[in-house]
Parts: structure tokens; C-alpha cells; sequence
């Protein structure tokens, strides 16, 4: 089911109005919005929410952490009235952690009951400051990084952990990334491109990345630019 991106912020904030009696739930500011408008337009369904945000990608997670701590992104509590699906944050919070049990050395078969409860548990404790993105940083890094458990498959140091391990491992990341954003504000994105170019990046390495799997860099881009360096480079030798 694709959703309008004016009928989701329309929804979102008249949702946070209804729930608003005890201040948790501020309006959208301006950054929040365009960052929103930014994400559903890179996923306009929830289908496709499922698919990139899954264990499949954990490695992809691994691989581009720093963007995938740049590119914008909505919290878990705003998966369900944005995508209007009830308990969609709940099911990719699940799926994850079914994930993590597939690669413990648990013997026995996962409790589906405590699994969801546990996802549940995560949203309503995190929702309102982990991203999508957060979520799949989590659990991609979680058996190398964070888990402090001794048994093999331990939902309650998942659901500890987040707080007390990833969220410093992230504070650590994102400073050098705005720092960098910082350095490189007002650049293009045809000058963003060129530079990546000029820096030795692979077609392959442009396609696993947040920007290509938008759809805002496109082959023909890639392909243009890399006549456009070529072109520079073999100027620069005569």
C-alpha cells in the first residue's frame, strides 16, 4: 500500500494532537517534516519499508553505517500512522530479533509469543528516538558489539542493551559525521558524486548506498560523471 506524503504528515500530526494532553508528543517541526517528506519519498510503502529494514541488510547496515546515520529517517513510533499499518514497527522490531535467535547457538524453537512481546516492549521503550535506521544498526552490530549476555539467545539484554551500549557506539559515529556534513555543507549533489569519483568509488559501491537505493543518484548520473572525470583526468596529462 503506497501512501501520499501529505496524507501521512496530515495524519501524524493529527494523531500526535489527539495524544498530546501530557506534552509527549510535540508537533512536526520544519526539519522534521522535510526529513519525513525525504524518507517516504525514498520509501512510499510500507512493503518497501519491509524489505530494506529487515536482517537481510544487516551487512549493507555494517558496510554504510555512516550513511545510514546521515540519510533522514522517521522513529519507530511514527511507522504505524505514517504507513497507516497497525503494528508495523512492532512486526520489523520482531523480525529482527527472530534474526538474532537464527544466528545464537540456541538450540530450542523461538517463543513467537515472548519474541513479539519483546518488539513491543522495544518500540513503547525507544520508539520516540530510534530511527528505522537505528533499529537496523542495532541488531546488524549487536552479537560483535553489544550483547553482554552470557546464554545464547537473551531477549532481555536486547532490549537493555540499546540504551547502555548502542546509543554511545552512536553518539561516537555521528559527531565525526556532522563534522564532516559541516565541511562539505553547500556542496551539489552532481559535486558530491564527482568527489566520490575522483575518490576511487565502484559502481557496485554506489548501489549499495541510501542515495543510489532512493533512487536521488541514478546509473545514467554515475556514468556521466565518470566521462565528466575522465575527460578532466586525461586533460590534466597533457
Amino acid at each position: 500500500m503506497t501512501t501520499t506524503i501529505s496524507d501521512a504528515l496530515q495524519r501524524t500530526t493529527s494523531e500526535r494532537r489527539r495524544s498530546s494532553t501530557s506534552s509527549s508528543w510535540p508537533s512536526l517541526s520544519v526539519r522534521q517534516q522535510t526529513e519525513t517528506e525525504k524518507f517516504m519519498k525514498a520509501f512510499p510503502s510500507i512493503e518497501k519499508v519491509y524489505s530494506f529494514f529487515c536482517p537481510g541488510r544487516w551487512e549493507y547496515a555494517i558496510r554504510h553505517t555512516n550513511e545510514c546515520l546521515a540519510f533522514p529517517c522517521i522513529t519507530l513510533s511514527q511507522v504505524d500512522s505514517l504507513y497507516d499499518t497497525l503494528g508495523a514497527a512492532t512486526n520489523i522490531v520482531k523480525g529482527h530479533i527472530v534474526g538474532i535467535f537464527g544466528l545464537s547457538t540456541a538450540r530450542e524453537q523461538i517463543n513467537e509469543q515472548a519474541a513479539n512481546l519483546a518488539a513491543e516492549m522495544f518500540v513503547a521503550k525507544y520508539g520516540g528516538y530510534c530511527t528505522l535506521y537505528d533499529t537496523m544498526l542495532y541488531f546488524a552490530n549487536y552479537l560483535l558489539e553489544f550483547k553482554q549476555s552470557f546464554s545464547a539467545f537473551d531477549i532481555q539484554d536486547i532490549l537493555q542493551q540499546f540504551s547502555k551500549k548502542y546509543l554511545p557506539w552512536r553518539r561516537q559515529r555521528v559527531r565525526p559525521e556532522e563534522d564532516q556534513q559541516q565541511q562539505t555543507k553547500g556542496i551539489t549533489l552532481a559535486e558530491m558524486v564527482y568527489k566520490w569519483v575522483a575518490d576511487g568509488r565502484t559502481d557496485d559501491d554506489f548501489r549499495e548506498g541510501g542515495l543510489y537505493q532512493s533512487g536521488i543518484i541514478t546509473d545514467a548520473m554515475i556514468q556521466a560523471t565518470r566521462a565528466e572525470y575522465q575527460k578532466a583526468a586525461d586533460g590534466a596529462a597533457f
